[in-house]
């Protein structure tokens, strides 16, 4: 996800929207979202996009998760 990277936070956010939109079950893309949500301060969607990957108990599958919190 090399826009938010790079610094293009606003525009990674729209397109890992977008992306999330047409796959909602792709863990990687909710992560990303999340963590894209939350660099923009819009903590209420940041959790809760990234809720669900906290319900299967397996947040450790997700190497940048911890670093959130």
């Amino acid at each position: 996800m090399g826009a938010r990277a790079r610094g293009g936070s606003a525009r990674a956010r729209g397109l890992l929207e977008r992306a999330f939109e047409m796959a909602p079950k792709d863990r990687q893309i909710r992560f990303e979202l999340g963590q894209a949500q939350y660099s923009a301060r819009k903590f209420g969607p940041a959790a809760f996009t990234l809720a669900p990957l906290l319900k299967d108990g397996d947040a450790r599958a997700e190497p940048g998760f911890i670093a959130l919190y």
